[in-house]
């Protein structure tokens, strides 16, 4: 069995080290909060929900945004998809 070890400075007192399930949850939360194209040299990376804080929510920025956190998602083989939920609350998702 393999051993992801990453790095963060997240929550960390002493050790910055974090392996396997924590590294993967800590690498997907880094590509939602990432703007998609703010990365030099790596515009595919990031996620569209930072450009549609503020349109409306119509079924096309609904899939827009399911499709852009599918992909994310699919780009790390360390994660596998089984259900995605997007859900609408007080005019927000």
């Amino acid at each position: 069995m393999i051993t992801y070890k990453g790095f963060s400075t997240v929550n960390r007192t002493n050790k910055f080290t974090i392996t396997d399930l924590e590294l993967v949850k800590q690498d997907l939360l880094n590509a939602f909060n990432t703007r998609k194209g703010s990365r030099l040299m790596q515009p595919q990376e990031g996620c569209i929900v930072w450009d549609r804080l503020f349109d409306p929510i119509t079924e096309t920025s609904k899939n827009e945004i399911m499709y852009d956190l599918t992909q994310i998602c699919q780009r790390d083989p360390r994660i596998s998809v089984t259900q995605l939920d997007l859900t609408e609350k007080d005019n927000s998702l």
